[in-house]
């Protein structure tokens, strides 16, 4: 038996408008339905995280990314891979901005799993 990769999952809603309340919900199937596609994965349900009324242009203020990001950067990151059910709940935005999002990942070899790609560096 192959030992399962350990996921931690990232859920983003924009705005707090009543007219998304199905953004999550829609987040999290999509993240069933690649579990069950991928059964190589795991996920860590106590690394779950919900984001409300946050942009993704705006990293500075979106202190449950910046959390997630603080446990990627440490030396005990429990996960292997973060799933996001889209590219754009990630980060959007400059070169820059998403340098400063997605090389963490890069450096500590974390996996950024969307529903179509899996990017592994």
């Amino acid at each position: 038996m192959t030992k399962k990769k350990k996921i931690a999952a990232y859920f983003r809603r924009s705005t707090n408008d009543n007219k998304q309340t199905h953004s999550l919900e829609r987040q999290r199937k999509a993240l069933d339905n690649w579990l069950k596609a991928n059964p190589d994965y795991e996920l860590l349900e106590e690394f779950v995280f919900e984001e409300m009324g946050k942009s993704a242009d705006d990293c500075v203020t979106r202190p449950v990314f910046n959390r997630l990001l603080e446990i990627v950067k440490s030396e005990s990151c429990p996960f292997e891979g973060i799933f996001c059910s889209a590219i754009d709940r990630w980060c959007r935005g400059n070169v820059l901005k998403a340098e400063s999002v997605v090389f963490p990942l890069v450096e500590n070899e974390i996996e950024l799993i969307t529903p179509e790609k899996v990017f592994a560096w």
